[in-house]
């Protein structure tokens, strides 16, 4: 309740630092600046806005297009100039929006648009509270199940199911690495 079925927005988050991170100067993909934010003691870097969203311009996920993020630098951070392509948009067809399922039987989870350069993750989360299902990262091959006993550990009520499609590099800059994500949710 209260949680919508499809909400799409393309948005742009960095975090350069662990654990609470730090600034690393002006911060970008494909051209759009990121805002620099601090919330209870994380510092990190953000595109959307939760009282006025928007999408990023000039980034989509059509599997071809490269997202390249630029990097200052600062406090200890390298400036970094580096992306990779987006994964392609998919789609989920089983289990339905806002379907009703029995938590005693395991959960087909299927999607389109398979490739072998994509991987994939399941998460689902009761809206009653507990701990969440995550997968590990699956192969990109259109299903996966998520188990019975996973299911009984949730209590009865609403929940939400995500999946995730994404591609990932590690870019090595003055001897540290940074993991640079193009992800979709659904």
């Amino acid at each position: 309740p209260g949680v919508p079925i499809s909400v799409d927005y393309v948005m742009g988050y960095a975090l350069f630092g662990f654990p609470n991170g730090v600034n690393a100067g002006a911060v970008s993909v494909n051209g759009n600046n990121l805002t620099f934010a601090t919330s209870n003691g994380m510092n990190y870097y953000n595109s959307f806005s939760q009282t006025s969203p928007s999408s990023l311009s000039n980034v989509t996920f059509d599997g071809s297009q490269q997202h390249t993020w630029t990097v200052a630098g600062g406090n200890g951070i390298p400036a970094i100039n580096d992306g990779l392509v987006s994964p392609n948009t998919f789609a989920i067809t089983a289990p339905v929006s806002n379907a009703t399922i029995t938590k005693a039987n395991a959960l087909n989870v299927t999607w389109t648009n398979t490739t072998t350069t994509d991987s994939m993750m399941i998460v689902m989360v009761s809206l009653a509270g507990g701990n969440p299902y995550v997968s590990s990262i699956l192969s990109n091959n259109g299903s996966f199940t998520i188990p019975a006993a996973s299911m009984n550990a949730f209590p009865a009520g609403d929940a939400m199911l995500q999946v995730v499609k994404f591609r990932y590099k590690i870019a090595a800059v003055s001897g540290k690495n940074y993991a640079i994500v193009a992800e979709i949710v659904k």
